[in-house]
């Protein structure tokens, strides 16, 4: 994930100054379409965070895109063995979830119209985990409470990597110019607002997974692709 900014910020560095920067907030919703890896990840919702760069008159922009979803919320109680207090029971709050990084290159069919649909190609690093917090824990034994919910951390692990593997996709999009759209005038403020709406198929590669076993304490290891469908929508404002 490093590496993809470094290179993004590296390419920003040698472009034209009066080139066109934006950036974006969306809300995004991924439908899988293929998955054995992520059981229960059939939907997802997230935000993510994205900077474009765009010189003027040109139909490409190039972006870097930062994205987060969760889902399969789960909430249970914990019974874990200690040397100094025996058995130790904890509430522990669970979020299955993935984080994704990706450059994005983008067409533009029209330029400086109310409506700009483009084509998008992406190429990333997206990697599914497993989020814990536990609350503080209270000895069986006595009913009191023995251990804070930071020392928990050392028997209940607070990450869990899944699965990482690249991921590219391709889709389709318009930006909504909303000056235009809502109240076209002459004024220059610096910046404006546009409404970003776009529709993105995601294929990965196969990746090594780490599916847990319910019958025997070992873990399994698996290969598994994950596509998925990526809709999103969000503001973007432009320098």
């Amino acid at each position: 994930m490093k590496y993809l900014i470094i290179f993004f910020c590296t390419g920003f560095l040698f472009s034209e100054a009066f080139g066109q920067w934006s950036a974006g907030t969306y809300y995004n919703h991924q439908q899988m379409l293929s998955s054995t890896s992520v059981s229960g990840a059939e939907t997802s919702h997230g935000m993510a965070f994205a900077a474009l760069y765009r010189l003027p008159s040109s139909k490409f922009s190039l972006g870097l895109e930062i994205a987060g979803s969760g889902y399969d919320h789960r909430h249970y109680g914990a019974t874990i063995l200690t040397d100094d207090y025996g058995l130790v029971s904890a509430d522990v709050r669970e979020t299955y979830g993935w984080m994704q990084a990706s450059l994005l290159s983008r067409y533009h069919f029209l330029n400086d119209a109310v409506f700009e649909p483009y084509a998008e190609a992406r190429l990333g690093y997206q990697q599914f985990f497993t989020a814990r917090s536990a609350s503080d824990g209270t000895a069986l034994e006595t009913g009191e409470q023995v251990m804070s919910a930071c020392d928990m951390r050392g028997y209940i692990a607070p990450w869990e990597t899944r699965s990482n593997h690249l991921v590219g996709g391709m889709g389709l999009g318009t930006i909504v110019n909303l000056k235009k759209l809502v109240c076209q005038t002459e004024e220059n403020y610096g910046f404006e607002v546009k409404l970003d709406l776009g529709l993105t198929y995601l294929l990965s590669s196969q990746s090594k997974v780490r599916e847990m076993n319910e019958m025997a304490p070992q873990q399994l290891m698996s290969r598994s692709q994950v596509n998925a469908m990526l809709f999103r929508a969000g503001l973007l404002v432009a320098f």
